[in-house]
């Protein structure tokens, strides 16, 4: 005997040893599984519209599954330790593509394709409003990092689908978690408070942005002939769309996520207009303040910087915010007609009501710039015989003593702005009914009371 076939003789011993374990291992779970049954069916159904029936087949120790879902966009099936949607093992499927595909979430973002595919079998298809998604996967698949192995136990079992759209990236219409037992067919489901922070965020900034940042832009444009009143008022609101998009923007952040912002073109749009807005309120505050430090009763032409500058970079941020809003409505399924028609006619209806104006006020005043931008005429002869008077301390001075000088009553100013003050009531009181009904379908969802057949 020679140490060669000593050692021969242990790696053959190791080498039944393991397969001897192995053998165990999928007996013990055989045994488990069969308990005087060889197939083991069932069928859940968590809410209406949605239901999965499986078949168990313990002699290939397999789980095959058909899920039924009345939509027309993505549906996903999947298991969870903690009766949430991440950490997680999912089983997604699109119909437009065609694709059954093996994903899991560790976090709050899109499924992750996983690196095993343990799909075996899978077809997906979508007839008459309804999609039906089917696969078999193994109990067992061995992929410790992403899959999870189904026991003869309660499981928490989570859904989720789209109504509508098959971008996976879109955040689902409806989702839950029900306890269910794959083998014994036990199901219960599972009542999980949805957050208020998605509900908050959308609903902030459609009325951040969709009306009070509107009425913000309506004043220094067309409701100059107000006096100083006018800057007040346009300081004010932009103010309060500063704050309240901070808010907004932390809250979504600490319930998302920081890793959540590039996953979804809602997502990148939302983090410009941040930027854009928020980010860099000493510089459209700087150019604001310039624009009204060195404004020139007697110019003849508005300039490119400041003023121009500042406008444009205004106007920017407002159709990237629009933008935004729709996209946003997109992704959590609030995209319904009645929603998407009445705060896009409201869009469009802003841009009209702008370039009427626009209109408006240069047909109606020439002259001076200040008097073609909005100001009464009134108000620009004052200042410019103030100023070329020359009996004023400094730039303050020169526009505190018009105001002082300002005689003029409530009637008379409202009188001299009766046209642009009309126009901004019916503006406002529109897009509050129209903002109105795209707000309620995004709290309506938030809170998880829109269904699919609705």
């Amino acid at each position: 005997i020679t140490w060669r076939a000593i050692m021969s003789g242990f790696h053959s011993m190791a080498v039944l040893a393991l397969c001897i374990c192995i053998g165990l291992c999928n007996v013990a779970l055989a045994a488990d599984c069969v308990d005087g049954k060889s197939v083991y069916k069932g069928s859940s159904k968590p809410e209406a519209g949605y239901s999965v029936s499986w078949i168990i087949d313990c002699s290939n120790l397999t789980f095959e599954a058909k899920v039924s879902v009345k939509n027309t966009g993505w549906v996903a099936i999947g298991w969870s330790k903690q009766a949430d949607m991440y950490p997680s093992d999912i089983i997604m499927g699109n119909s437009e593509q065609g694709a059954v595909a093996d994903k899991h979430t560790n976090e709050r973002v899109a499924p992750l394709l996983d690196d095993q595919q343990d799909v075996m079998e899978s077809s997906i298809t979508q007839t008459d409003g309804t999609t039906t998604m089917t696969f078999k996967r193994l109990l067992d698949t061995g992929d410790t990092a992403d899959d999870l192995v189904i026991v003869p136990e309660s499981m928490n079992m989570i859904w989720a689908y789209h109504a509508t759209s098959n971008d996976e990236t879109n955040y689902h219409t409806r989702r839950g978690v029900a306890t269910v037992n794959f083998f014994t067919g036990a199901s219960t489901p599972l009542v999980i408070p949805r957050s208020s922070i998605p509900t908050f965020h959308g609903v902030t900034m459609m009325l951040m942005w969709g009306l009070f940042s509107v009425w913000g832009t309506f004043f220094p444009s067309f409701l100059r002939g107000l006096g100083h009143l006018w800057f007040q008022i346009h300081v004010g609101i932009q103010c309060v769309v500063l704050l309240f998009t901070i808010i907004a923007f932390i809250a979504i952040e600490s319930w998302l996520g920081l890793n959540g912002h590039f996953d979804d073109v809602h997502n990148v749009f939302g983090l410009i207009v941040f930027i854009l807005h928020d980010l860099y309120p000493f510089l459209q505050g700087i150019l604001g303040y310039l624009s009204h430090r060195f404004w020139d009763p007697k110019r003849s032409s508005t300039p490119v910087f400041p003023d121009r500058l500042h406008w444009g970079l205004g106007l920017l941020v407002q159709f990237f915010a629009f933008i935004t809003i729709l996209l946003g409505m997109k992704r959590i399924g609030a995209d319904t007609p009645g929603a998407l028609a009445s705060f896009i006619l409201w869009f469009l209806f802003t841009i009209g009501i702008h370039i009427g104006m626009k209109w408006y006020t240069k047909s109606h005043h020439e002259g001076s710039d200040a008097s073609r931008y909005g100001r009464s005429q009134d108000d620009a002869d004052l200042i410019t015989k103030i100023s070329e008077a020359d009996d004023y301390k400094d730039f303050d001075d020169m526009h505190a003593k018009p105001r002082q000088q300002d005689k003029r009553d409530l009637k008379t100013v409202f009188q001299q702005n009766k046209v642009p003050l009309v126009v901004f009531g019916g503006q406002a009181l529109l897009g509050l009914i129209m903002v109105g009904v795209a707000m309620n379908v995004v709290a309506q969802v938030g809170a998880g009371y829109i269904m699919e057949d609705e």
